[in-house]
């Protein structure tokens, strides 16, 4: 049998070992070496430790070593085929692979000048490889992890160079949202740049019978004007009432419109009425709320005030246009940070709002009603709920329990630590049939008293 060295890769490993006295079924043919039989139990005799350290190790099937650290090679110059093969006592291996029975022979080409002078072989392809394959052995993880353990030589790459930015399963696996770079354009005229958005529907209709609420925010001040509707398809007339009432209160003409996507908007006689006022309509990108930050976070804002107050006072939630209203027109008169602690009450006309009006929400009160009594003697007040100032009078709202119906008062007595809604069988010593006691459980059900 011709004798001959060669090094054997296992297509599935990638690792690449030594060979020696590989038998051909021919022993003058001069093509590519046979495996034998015998060759598969020859190779099963052999290990390949991963771990890097100083020690030779000897290939049990051939006369040469092997070893895992190419420090210990007298001479060593690189393979320039798939695998890296590294030689002690040879410049360079001239070798040509083929593939028999799924392994891959290594044979070099001139057999006597190779084992005359090689004394080992070492191939580091299962070793060190390009930061691309590094990149896929880590779980794909960002650039500069694997950037990091090469410079602190963790781990070794074949190429120096930076591996690629972008693969296809990374961008697939891990997307995100991109950041929003921030903006320094904003408006310093009052009611020049509008926003708007729609909130709703309500699971619960108001008293009113409403189930959303349009809300107009100036970008320069933002004071907010708050409506209710009873459909989307209202919120036209509501825009020509407030595009109206900024031409005669504060002469200013609007020239841009910001808004969501939303169908109410994508209305052919809204397009047609900005059109022939010249506003500019600007429409954020679908599925990208952030572009409606402003009035998507003052919904949060209205909504958290809104409901803090009505849990608090215990107040049905069919007057969530009262909380919500009451909620804005507090917020209107807050400082706020973004305006350097001015509220936009006084950002837009320049003066302090009074809180000398202000009552709590919810609370029980006592309106004179001596001015419509029939009879010199029925009572001077009843007890009433407050539910907030009046934007068109210099009165507040009160509900009458008794008949369901919310009435406008200047000279109100308040008791701010009692909320008749908390116990409303007390409010009442009388059955009265208009009196829903039904919607005083909404918050909390079960825990009220029975009306007496």
């Amino acid at each position: 049998m011709h004798n001959a060295t060669a090094e054997v890769v296992s297509e599935a490993e990638e690792v690449l070992v030594v060979a020696d006295s590989i038998p051909r079924s021919n022993p003058g043919d001069e093509g590519f070496p046979i495996l034998s039989s015998e060759l598969p139990q020859q190779f099963a005799t052999l290990s390949l430790v991963e771990k890097q350290d100083d020690a030779w190790y000897l290939d049990t099937g051939a006369a040469s070593d092997m070893t895992s650290d190419l420090g210990e090679l007298d001479t060593a110059s690189p393979y320039h085929g798939l695998e890296k093969v590294m030689g002690k006592g040879i410049q360079r291996s001239d070798c040509r692979r083929t593939r028999l029975d799924d392994m891959y022979v290594l044979q070099p080409k001139h057999v006597n000048n190779l084992t005359s002078h090689a004394q080992a072989f070492f191939s580091n392809s299962f070793r060190v490889v390009s930061s691309s394959v590094l990149h896929m052995r880590l779980g794909h993880p960002q650039a500069s992890v694997v950037q990091f353990l090469e410079k602190n030589k963790v781990i070794q790459s074949s190429n120096k160079s930076s591996m690629p930015k972008i693969y296809s399963s990374c961008q697939m696996g891990k997307a995100c949202r991109l950041p929003f770079l921030p903006s320094s354009d904003f408006s310093n005229t009052p009611f020049e740049v509008i926003h708007c958005d729609l909130w709703g529907p309500s699971p619960v209709h108001s008293v009113q019978k409403n189930r959303h609420y349009v809300i107009f925010i100036d970008e320069c001040t933002s004071f907010t004007r708050f409506f209710p509707l009873k459909f989307k398809s209202d919120f036209l007339c509501c825009f020509i009432k407030f595009h109206k009432f900024i031409l005669t209160q504060f002469e200013q003409q609007i020239k841009v419109f910001q808004s969501d996507g939303g169908g109410e908007f994508d209305c052919t006689d809204f397009h047609a009425y900005v059109v022939d006022h010249g506003i500019y309509f600007q429409i954020s990108c679908p599925g990208t709320h952030e572009q409606n930050g402003l009035v998507e976070r003052k919904h949060r804002n209205i909504t958290e005030f809104g409901l803090t107050m009505m849990i608090h006072a215990a107040v049905p939630k069919r007057f969530w246009v009262e909380a919500f209203s009451t909620a804005l027109w507090l917020i209107n008169r807050l400082p706020s940070k973004v305006l350097n602690m001015q509220s936009p009450f006084q950002k837009l006309f320049g003066k302090h709002p009074n809180y000398a009006s202000l009552r709590v929400f919810g609370c029980l009160c006592f309106p004179y009603l001596r001015d419509y009594s029939n009879s010199k003697l029925d009572p001077k007040s009843l007890p009433y709920v407050f539910l907030g100032n009046s934007h068109q009078y210099k009165g507040y709202r009160c509900f009458c329990p008794s008949q369901n119906k919310v009435h406008i008062f200047r000279r109100v007595v308040f008791y701010e630590e009692t909320f008749p809604f908390q116990q409303p069988g007390n409010l009442y010593r009388v059955t009265n049939n208009n009196l829903d006691l039904a919607v005083f459980n909404d918050w909390f059900p079960g825990s009220l008293p029975a009306p007496a």
